[in-house]
């Protein structure tokens, strides 16, 4: 979620929602609710983000929630096609570009990455070294539009 909306891990407060008839056989951390996600929200009052920047994020989240009325398969699919591009960036719409490391242990070698840089931060690697991206993509991205829902 970090990544997809370009902001610091330390400005995401994590909280999970159960919905229907659900038991708990022990004591529920803070932030793992049964009901109250809004008045759990609202007791944070620190503010974080400006004005702008609430509109950009808040634009990025429209963009997910407006895949809800879609079937699974139809989200997962359309998740793996923006991803999958290799001339669109997903986060923000710009070419993507070949780019080369310049520094590091993987100095010299080949990504792609937004046009919009250092605006958009977004890379994909070249090479195809694991599914396992794609699969926490989905998940992360799978979990917004049921916390957006549920807002």
């Amino acid at each position: 979620m970090s990544k997809y909306l370009s902001i610091s891990e330390t400005n995401i407060q994590t909280v999970i929602s159960f919905v229907g008839d659900v038991q708990f056989k022990t004591e529920l951390p803070s932030n793992v609710l049964r009901s109250g996600v809004s008045s759990y929200i609202e007791q944070f009052d620190e503010r974080v983000f400006s004005e702008e920047e609430v509109e950009r994020i808040m634009a990025l989240l429209t963009n997910v929630k407006s895949e809800i009325n879609i079937s699974k398969e139809e989200h997962i699919q359309s998740l793996h096609n923006r991803y999958a591009s290799k001339t669109i960036c997903p986060k923000c719409g710009s070419e993507l570009v070949m780019r080369e490391v310049k520094q590091g242990a993987r100095k010299g070698s080949q990504f792609l990455g937004c046009s919009s840089f250092p605006r958009c931060r977004y890379t994909k690697e070249l090479e195809n070294k694991s599914n396992w991206r794609m699969i926490t993509i989905i998940v992360i991205l799978f979990l917004v539009i049921i916390i957006v829902n549920k807002l």
